[in-house]
């Protein structure tokens, strides 16, 4: 009994002494980043936020140290910032750094998944619910994420189902996932790909991506350096589609999912926000929800 009562002193005095976090105002304050890059040569900040959150969190795994995952906000320092699949996140952490120097309090590990949430509802998409508690890594602590752990645009279909299996995610939350491909469009600077987007609304998060890929002719194309490996591709006009992409129209196990995503957008918020919740909460600390304090700190709305 004393020990109980010790141990609840002792995680009261933790909780007590955390600081408050506005997590509404710090919204307010993404948002506000969003509305004044909107328009840019680079289509906004919108898809950069959402894909730092995305590279962010699929480093996920459960049975390998480093666990990786949402929480750490290791892409901070080298070699992980350096890694090909991470070029180009550069102006989403340099950009969201201004958040941080307002707002001290919160996590850069809460930080980026709050703007990805942020980003996807900015875009037209769906509201979801922001769980905080991700604490930050020390730089002296820091052991690297192996490059290897983001999904490949080269990777088989198999392989590529085992990725997403090993985070703890289904083939339809895969799918479902995927479909964030909406949004933004390739970099020749920092993928090698050419100059392309995904389809004719890459500022608006929609169900388009799903109609392009059965819709549109697409033809496979070879040029450029992909980090290190020639670069391939399907294409159609300005738009492209990723060998990864095409598994979804092509592959028994995964069309049907992208089929159903193509005919209903409902269906596909759903869906995603479920799916992309679930992903970036992967390696929580257990009770972290409990013991953060915070406005507004389960659920972030405008």
């Amino acid at each position: 009994m004393i020990k109980t009562a010790i141990s609840l002193l002792a995680c009261l005095h933790v909780c007590t002494a955390m600081p408050v976090v506005d997590y509404a105002k710090i919204k307010e304050d993404i948002w506000a980043l969003l509305v004044a890059y909107h328009d840019t040569r680079d289509g906004g900040l919108g898809p950069v936020f959402l894909r730092l959150a995305w590279h962010s969190a699929g480093t996920w795994d459960p049975k390998n140290a480093p666990h990786g995952g949402s929480c750490g906000a290791t892409m901070r320092w080298d070699p992980e910032r350096g890694y090909y699949d991470n070029q180009g996140l550069k102006i989403a952490r340099d950009t969201l750094q201004i958040i941080k120097d307002s707002h001290p309090e919160i996590t850069y590990s809460d930080l980026w998944i709050l703007a990805g949430y942020t980003a996807v509802e900015y875009m037209e998409g769906p509201q979801i619910d922001f769980t905080p508690g991700r604490p930050d890594a020390h730089h002296n602590d820091y052991t690297p994420i192996p490059e290897d752990r983001l999904p490949e645009w080269n990777m088989t279909v198999n392989e590529m189902i085992l990725t997403f299996g090993r985070m703890g995610l289904t083939e339809r939350e895969m799918v479902a996932l995927l479909g964030g491909h909406s949004v933004g469009h390739t970099q020749p600077e920092n993928s090698g790909f050419p100059f392309l987007k995904w389809d004719i609304t890459p500022l608006k998060f929609d169900n388009f991506y799903y109609k392009f890929l059965f819709d549109q002719s697409w033809l496979f194309e070879q040029d450029g350096d992909c980090g290190g490996v020639t670069c391939q591709y399907y294409r159609n006009r300005s738009w492209m589609m990723l060998i990864t992409d095409m598994y979804l129209r092509d592959d028994a196990r995964l069309s049907p999912y992208a089929k159903m995503y193509a005919d209903d957008e409902a269906l596909w918020f759903v869906d995603f926000s479920l799916a992309f919740k679930k992903l970036t909460e992967f390696g929580m600390p257990s009770g972290a929800q409990a013991c953060q304090r915070g406005k507004n700190s389960t659920k972030v709305k405008n």
